[in-house]
């Protein structure tokens, strides 16, 4: 790329938007070599009509067959929630005369993980059918950004590690899930003291249903739900690995343009800049420095472009995906700890459910705080970079470098990247260590005669939570603050140069 004339400052947001233009229009161009990464889901959720736009279907016959089997999964599904919500409520009115201690919220909390179970698919599926969300589209913008990041040689070979990578984690959520449906099916049967093929009746109403039909049933609009919903999560994460991969080439160009900026500070390269400076007006190796720094900022800023576009899409498939399994998972801590429901299979049916469903709520998380501060990295690096360059900026060498540092460092104060749930929280560090605090908490209180270390614990996590979230919030309010703050790029750059030039000065020059 051409390095810019001295003189002339490239906004941030005007890159944003050069940057999504070029995406938009690259996309349609470019085959799209990352969608075989995708293929296991995009398979799945194509049937319904999930994976791309009707209008890039290939047939109205398809398009009409596709929207059939999403109406046919949906609306069983919904009455099938609503009756497991009613029958969660019930719950607390009952009255176990055989066992009078037994406690009518616990058998309510019993009923919480197939609620939310329940809820979370035909939420999430309902979601992407209501704002058309085209995930197709979406694996052809990452393809632009892997394009941008990595050489072609690269992508080939990153290619197979990104495919095998989301195989691995599709197959451990469905298979993890497998096991906690059965488990929970013959927990269902022993504790309504019926064989599979006897009658469930189904409370609070007074009709019977044949036990298979009820689980044939549940698994048809509830549990295959949830797994084209966690289809959807597993798109996001493996998303999240090649952005990773991408932020760790840029932060290793970085690296070695730190080098190649220490090696032009040395006394005999700024001596041979300006006599290059003064005979011919330009300075090559500056030039190609700052021309190098240009493309990195363009790459980024694609970066923040499809995180963005992520968190916009997708947000609300973070923060319900999250609540849930977590919701799911204290449904059966609660009965683990009272055991209450006394069956063969009572303590793997909830142990299982418990350790599956926390894994969820944190594994598919892991690499977008992988990404942010892969991303947070690479400020420190630039900020390496302004330092050692600051002999040179000092003896009016490389103008250009200037300002590009300058535009570099406010792009990525003014548009940080990082992942969010909806904007209520951001997906960081904070965010799984709540969630681990949370599963060993609960952990430590599973027997009953320390149930008010339970209680204790589970509203300490609580509060650990929100105080996460209230400094989340803050942190917002902060940046904006600060972002508000800084009016022009000179000022952010005379700002980083200032708090350097004590410590620079009183160096000893070679």
């Amino acid at each position: 790329m051409a390095s810019r004339a001295p003189g002339k400052i490239t906004s941030p947001r005007w890159l944003l938007r050069s940057v999504q233009q070029q995406a938009t229009s690259v996309g349609v161009s470019k085959p799209s070599h990352i969608r075989q990464v995708f293929q296991l889901q995009s398979a799945v959720l194509r049937v319904f009509g999930l994976w791309s736009r009707p209008a890039q279907l290939t047939t109205c016959h398809i398009s009409s067959l596709h929207r059939l089997l999403f109406l046919i999964l949906v609306i069983p599904a919904t009455p099938i929630s609503l009756y497991l919500v009613l029958r969660s409520l019930a719950a607390l009115k009952e009255e176990d005369k055989s066992s009078p201690e037994a406690r009518p919220v616990v058998h309510a909390l019993a009923m919480v993980p197939n609620i939310a179970v329940a809820l979370r698919g035909i939420l999430i599926l309902v979601f992407l059918a209501i704002t058309k969300i085209d995930l197709a589209s979406m694996c052809d913008e990452l393809n632009n950004v892997v394009c941008m990041s990595l050489s072609r040689s690269e992508v080939g070979r990153k290619i197979r590690k990104w495919t095998i990578w989301n195989a691995g984690i599709v197959l451990y959520c469905v298979g993890a899930f497998i096991p906690v449906c059965t488990l929970s099916a013959v927990h269902t049967a022993q504790l309504s003291n019926q064989t599979f093929t006897g009658d469930l009746v189904l409370k609070p109403f007074h009709g019977t249903v044949k036990m298979w039909l009820y689980v044939l049933l549940e698994a048809l609009f509830s549990w295959l739900p949830y797994l084209l919903s966690h289809l959807i999560l597993i798109t996001a994460t493996t998303c999240s690995i090649v952005l990773f991969d991408c932020c760790k080439t840029v932060n290793a160009n970085l690296h070695r343009l730190e080098a190649n900026a220490a090696v032009l500070c040395t006394d005999s390269m700024m001596k041979k800049l300006q006599y290059e400076e003064r005979c011919s007006g330009v300075c090559s190796e500056l030039d190609a420095l700052a021309g190098e720094l240009e493309d990195l900022m363009r790459t980024r800023a694609a970066i923040f472009h499809f995180i963005e576009r992520l968190n916009h899409s997708l947000g609300f498939v973070f923060c319900l995906s999250y609540l849930v399994d977590i919701v799911a998972s204290g449904g059966m801590l609660a009965v683990l700890v009272t055991n209450e429901e006394r069956t063969e299979v009572a303590f793997p049916t909830k142990l299982v459910g418990t350790i599956v469903f926390i894994t969820y709520a944190t594994f598919p998380y892991v690499p977008m705080v992988m990404v942010t501060e892969a991303a947070d990295n690479a400020n420190y690096i630039l900020y390496q970079i302004t330092i050692k360059a600051y002999s040179l900026i000092k003896r009016q060498l490389g103008t250009t470098l200037n300002l590009i540092l300058g535009d570099f460092r406010m792009m990525m104060n003014m548009f940080p990247i990082h992942f969010t749930a909806a904007r209520i929280f951001h997906i960081d560090r904070n965010f799984l260590v709540a969630v681990r605090a949370y599963f060993f908490h609960q952990l430590i209180s599973r027997r009953r005669p320390y149930a008010c270390v339970f209680v204790f614990f589970q509203t300490f996590s609580f509060l650990f939570t929100f105080a996460i979230l209230l400094e989340e919030l803050l942190g917002q309010m902060s940046v904006k603050a600060l972002v508000a703050s800084s009016t022009n790029t000179s000022a952010l750059l005379q700002a980083v140069l200032n708090s350097t030039n004590a410590s620079t000065t009183e160096l000893p020059e070679n």
